[in-house]
């Protein structure tokens, strides 16, 4: 896939865009390896790669709410 770090920011914007709850399941979806609209062109190194950046931005707003 040509461009693959904008693939992955399009991807994650796409998601995110979607709200906390919908992330979070999007989330379980990635790692339990299930299938995810507007992701599966991506290679399975680019699926790790969106949801490790899932899991960064969740963790900055999970800080912020304590």
């Amino acid at each position: 896939m040509k461009n693959t770090g904008t693939d992955i920011e399009r991807c994650v914007e796409q998601l995110c865009q979607q709200g906390c709850d919908k992330v979070y399941e999007h989330i379980d979806a990635l790692r339990a390896n299930r299938p995810l609209p507007g992701i599966d062109p991506l290679s399975p190194a680019e699926r790790q790669l969106v949801l490790a950046e899932l899991l960064s931005i969740m963790a900055v707003y999970e800080s912020g709410s304590r």
